[in-house]
């Protein structure tokens, strides 16, 4: 799976747009709703933990906006799961990097 293009408010991803956040899994690529708009606590990640990723890639959007939590960190952490966190743009060329090395995971913000 690829992230073909990003802009501001939407994604290309093997040939389908999305308009909506994502989560990018081994399995698919899934809408993503959080329990804030801006914030990703723990409970947001109910998706990604059966995959058990390696990596974890929070897209913060184009301005790098969205805010991933202390307990989020930490949880991921404790898991033994790697996480960057970066603006959308970076994220998806990161992404693009990283699928063939190890099992990743990404939550991408489209938006501020």
């Amino acid at each position: 799976m690829k992230i073909e293009e990003y802009r501001f408010g939407s994604i290309r991803i093997n040939g389908e747009t999305y308009e909506n956040d994502v989560i990018i899994t081994p399995a698919g690529v899934f809408e993503w709703w959080r329990k804030e708009s801006h914030e990703v606590y723990p409970e947001d990640l109910d998706n990604i933990l059966e995959y058990k990723p390696d990596l974890v890639i929070f897209g913060t959007g184009k301005s790098g906006r969205m805010h991933i939590t202390n307990n989020t960190k930490e949880f991921l952490e404790n898991k033994g799961i790697t996480l960057k966190i970066v603006p959308t743009d970076l994220a998806k060329e990161l992404y693009n990097k990283s699928i063939d090395k190890m099992k990743v995971c990404a939550l991408l913000h489209l938006t501020c």
